[in-house]
């Protein structure tokens, strides 16, 4: 107790800050980073990883950011006896993709930066490293995009110039500020919040030409709390080229 009266204030400050997890990487404009955080609300050690995935989505909005964060909720821990309500067997197909290209295993929580690198999402101190390395220059390709509501369906229209020939664009519809309450499974009695869940996720071809496709919303998504983020992605690397997001209200 009586370190803190000899201690230099300096020192006891740099001290302090060792301890807080923080995230404090700065983006110039044309610079990106896609953040995909693998996890489930079945798993006792994600979390804090949803936390951390929750810090990236308001420094994005707060400081300009741009990074998109986003949270896929896989369905192997639905066994346990929690069925993630937000979990789909494609966002595990999806992250097995990267298991092999990465050569690295499946497991929660899980997160991968720009397709080309990944850590585990729980440990702010690794995932500050891979925010560093994983940042990337936009590079020619842009993607071009309008949406209209339609009842409950949201009607894309969209193109990509200087699509390589791999690239596919990626379609997410994203929800912030879900809280559940755990009734069963490892995090049972716990209330878990949630940031940018991915509620739907669709695969289209880049096309130079303006394509057309439609993503039906289910009746429980807040649409005042969500919006798409697009990316693209090399089909065949995983790497991803350029990403861009809006709000639908």
């Amino acid at each position: 107790m009586y370190l803190k009266f000899f201690l230099p204030a300096s020192l006891l400050l740099i001290l302090l800050s060792a301890f807080q997890p923080q995230i404090e990487d700065a983006y110039a404009e044309d610079e990106f980073l896609v953040v995909e955080l693998f996890t489930s609300q079945g798993c006792h050690s994600c979390p804090p990883a949803d936390r951390l995935l929750s810090d990236l989505v308001s420094e994005a909005e707060t400081e300009g950011k741009t990074i998109f964060p986003l949270s896929f909720h896989v369905d192997y821990w639905n066994y346990l006896g929690w069925k993630d309500p937000y979990s789909q067997s494609k966002f595990s197909d999806r992250q097995r993709r990267y298991a092999k290209q990465l050569g690295s295993n499946v497991y929660t929580p899980q997160m991968v930066f720009n397709g080309t690198s990944e850590a585990v999402g729980s440990r702010p101190e690794k995932v500050k490293k891979q925010l560093k390395k994983a940042v990337r220059k936009s590079g020619k390709s842009d993607i071009r995009i309008n949406a209209e509501l339609s009842n409950n369906k949201i009607n894309l229209s969209y193109s990509v110039t200087h699509a390589p020939q791999n690239a596919v664009l990626q379609v997410a519809l994203v929800e912030r500020n879900i809280t559940d309450q755990i009734a069963r499974g490892e995090n049972r009695g716990k209330k878990l919040h949630h940031d940018n869940v991915v509620r739907v996720f669709k695969t289209q071809k880049a096309s130079l030409k303006e394509k057309e496709t439609s993503i039906n919303i289910p009746e429980d998504v807040d649409l005042a709390q969500s919006l798409i983020i697009t990316f693209l992605q090399d089909e065949k690397t995983l790497e991803i080229l350029g990403a861009k997001q809006f709000k639908l209200k």
